[in-house]
């Protein structure tokens, strides 16, 4: 479900991307009112937003935006708690950004792919979670920095404490999972 590795998400390119100096502005512009629109699970920016995000429309805009939009709950809010929040984000990214970015909808798919398995991040037994960290040769998923799984396995709990994992707990899970795929080979 999830791939684990060290190195930042990874995303195909399949066109000429923005500076980085581009992505940085595009989620410095709308990080913050995006992840507060789908926090009111509204699926509509203002016009100016709007323009702006389909004028810099790229697969690499959309999935940092996205990738930024998790991070940004883990921080402002305490994480997704709740699934629903997840899927709040899944309706953002089908109903906001899929129609301005037809020649992205492979990346998309694969993040919407991705944040399925992070409602199953929250949703199975602690024991079972190095099971759902190892990646399946037959679930193809971006790279998901080990610092962002370590914060979601953090903010389990919420209305169910007993899958609260602690800290090390999350290194351990982190640990195991990791170890797990190196046996699998990649």
């Amino acid at each position: 479900w999830l791939l684990l590795d060290d190195s930042p998400m990874q995303m195909s390119r399949k066109a000429s991307g923005p500076s980085q100096d581009g992505v940085s502005r595009v989620l410095h512009m709308v990080g913050g009112q995006v992840a507060l629109l789908v926090r009111q699970g509204r699926t509509k920016l203002d016009p100016q937003t709007h323009s702006r995000i389909v004028r810099e429309i790229t697969g690499e805009t959309v999935m940092a935006l996205v990738h930024n939009l998790l991070r940004f709950e883990v921080d402002t809010f305490g994480g997704f708690t709740v699934v629903q929040d997840i899927s709040r984000v899944e309706c953002f990214v089908r109903d906001v950004l899929y129609p301005h970015a037809h020649q992205y909808e492979a990346d998309m798919d694969v993040y919407l792919s991705l944040l399925g398995g992070v409602k199953a991040l929250f949703s199975v037994p602690k024991q079972a979670l190095p099971d759902i960290l190892v990646p399946s040769p037959f679930e193809p998923c971006p790279l998901l920095d080990v610092s962002v799984c370590r914060d979601l396995l953090l903010c389990r709990g919420g209305a169910e404490p007993e899958y609260a994992v602690t800290a090390e707990e999350a290194d351990e899970v982190l640990a195991t999972a990791k170890q797990r795929r190196g046996r699998k080979g990649r």
